[in-house]
């Protein structure tokens, strides 16, 4: 009976809980909030909450770093309350007064309610943490660097930090300089460990305009006695936002050369290499000219693509230019290198224009020159080339003389002395005699092969080698520098099967007509930059070797080499359909 009372009476009081709406307070602690850190912001309801917030609109003007949800349940004399908190850590996101807007709980909703931020934001008083920035120059030329500083000033570990770079108002290049620098340094008469960070910024835009403040967001540990910790000892996150600078963009000065680069420096310098250093080569070879454009306080996109008119009877076949970026000294540091080879179309001197680079040096205010001279290049008439100096020769095996037959048993005398070693002198000649009979024997049967054997043999070397030519010109007219690599040494393993070209140099040494052309492959398959290929002087020496291997007459001896035998056969009748 008195447990059923109970029943009753604990059912009578859930059913007398508060069913109305919830009113909802806000709180605020600390109150007033200090300018630059994380304070807390706690909506508190009473009664049942039958819907939960949307922090949307206070998300507007407040950036909310954590959130936590509380629910407790009390019994007073008798009767019955029940508490929802929502505590938020939030960080204001602009200075001055700060309005909570009013939140919606499901059928209830929090009034609004206007905070007071105490001092002023992004200029907080000496309590640790400062923040210092500085801008070198701040009336610039456009594309001119500008160091900008950061240096954060603290007394006190910091967790969990993060800065914000560097904006511009308007377009403007970004680069970090180098590592962070720590060191201590005093101020006020206190003892600070300083974070210094250095950028690079390039305004790419002349007229008036500002670096943005950059902002220094880290959490501290605060201690003290708190509503919402009971603990008395709560993580804060503390926000510094820096003061803007100005700078006034210069344009480009009136003076400096019409269409030309423009390059706002402190050092430039241009040189030049040459290979052979010696500026002579045979005709259909090539020779490099390196051309290196350096300069301090730029970016390598800001360099220009160095050019010079080459002149009649001087083809010109350049590398992708090489860029590089460096740091020397705070400052950025750019290079521009490029590679030309230049190949003579006839004997004798050419002379090759110089290059001249103009830019404003910052120091003097003044436009200056970089620039290498002219130059003299000596082309000199290709070597003629034998034919039998390019293809292996042939020459005839006959079997060495059968060796005379020693006889196995020698009379010895037994009185003499000597001893059983001529038996073992025999026996080594009749091995030596057996091995040279089986060997003549197979060379006799190599030659005994029928004509119409050895025809069929030529007819498929020619048919194939017709398909590896086309091949050949196929990639050279593509720009495949690998498909005609791959093709040309097929082609000169069909030509020369007793002794196969192992690599394009030995193939360059065989075809004089494509020596040098064989080389700019080489350098396009092989060198640092991968620069576009152009396969047309490559066919058109490659062409030429064929017409001369048509024309020629044989002798009555086999004087040719395999390859000018099948070309006859295979090419003479569409060498020029190949290239024409």
């Amino acid at each position: 009976m008195v447990t059923k009372c109970l029943s009753v009476v604990l059912a009578l009081l859930f059913l007398s809980f508060d069913c109305a709406a919830a009113d909802v307070d806000v709180q605020v602690e600390p109150d007033p909030p200090a300018a630059g850190e994380s304070f807390r912001i706690a909506f508190v309801a009473q009664g049942e909450i039958d819907g939960e917030p949307d922090f949307a609109t206070l998300e507007t003007v407040v950036d909310i770093l954590s959130r936590n949800r509380q629910t407790s349940i009390q019994w007073i004399n008798g009767k019955h309350t029940r508490t929802t908190s929502w505590v938020l850590e939030v960080m204001p996101k602009q200075a001055g007064k700060l309005v909570i807007p009013a939140l919606t709980f499901g059928a209830s909703e929090s009034a609004p309610r206007t905070v007071a931020i105490a001092g002023t934001a992004g200029v907080p008083t000496d309590d640790g943490l400062l923040l210092e920035v500085e801008a070198t120059p701040q009336n610039p030329y456009v594309q001119q660097q500008v160091t900008y500083i950061i240096r954060l000033w603290r007394r006190f570990e910091l967790s969990n930090g993060t800065l914000s770079e560097p904006r511009l108002g308007t377009d403007a290049l970004v680069r970090p300089l180098g590592e962070d620098k720590h060191f201590d340094a005093e101020k006020n008469g206190k003892r600070y460990e300083v974070i210094e960070r250095r950028f690079a910024l390039f305004p790419q835009k002349s007229g008036a305009t500002e670096i943005k403040p950059v902002t220094v967001t880290a959490q501290v540990l605060a201690r003290g006695l708190s509503l919402f910790d009971m603990f008395g000892q709560s993580v804060k996150t503390k926000r510094l936002s820096s003061a803007a600078i100005p700078l006034t963009v210069r344009p480009v000065p009136a003076s400096f050369p019409a269409g030309a680069a423009w390059l706002p420096a402190r050092r430039v310098r241009l040189n030049e290499t040459w290979e052979p250093a010696t500026l002579a080569a045979a005709v259909g070879e090539p020779m490099t000219r390196t051309l290196t454009l350096w300069a301090e306080g730029l970016t390598p996109g800001q360099l220009p693509t160095l050019k010079f008119t080459p002149p009649a009877g001087l083809k010109l076949y350049p590398d992708q230019p090489k860029l590089t970026e460096e740091q020397h000294d705070g400052l950025v540091t750019a290079v521009h290198q490029e590679k030309i080879a230049l190949i003579a179309e006839q004997p004798g001197e050419v002379s090759v224009p110089a290059v001249e680079v103009p830019w404003w040096n910052l120091d003097t205010g003044q436009v200056e020159i970089a620039k290498v001279p002219a130059a003299v290049l000596s082309a000199r008439a290709a070597p003629a080339t034998s034919s039998a100096a390019s293809a292996p020769t042939q020459s005839t095996v006959s079997p060495e003389p059968a060796p005379k037959i020693l006889p196995l048993v020698t009379s010895i005398n037994p009185t003499d002395g000597v001893s059983h070693r001529w038996q073992w002198v025999a026996i080594g000649a009749l091995c030596g005699w057996l091995l040279t009979g089986i060997w003549a024997l197979r060379v006799w049967r190599r030659g005994k092969a029928t004509p119409s054997a050895r025809a069929d043999v030529a007819i498929a070397r020619a048919e194939s080698l017709g398909a590896t030519t086309a091949r050949v010109t196929k990639a050279c007219h593509a720009n495949d520098p690998r498909a005609a690599r791959e093709a040309l040494l097929t082609w000169a393993a069909q030509c020369w099967p007793e002794t196969p070209t192992t690599g394009l140099g030995a193939l360059a040494d065989a075809v004089p007509e494509i020596s040098a052309q064989i080389q700019v492959l080489n350098a396009a398959l092989y060198g640092t930059a991968q620069a576009p290929w152009v396969g047309a002087p490559l066919a058109e020496g490659f062409a030429r070797a064929l017409k001369r291997a048509a024309v020629r007459v044989p002798g009555p001896a086999p004087a040719l080499p395999i390859l000018f035998k099948v070309t006859q056969a295979a090419t003479a009748t569409n060498a020029n359909a190949l290239f024409d």
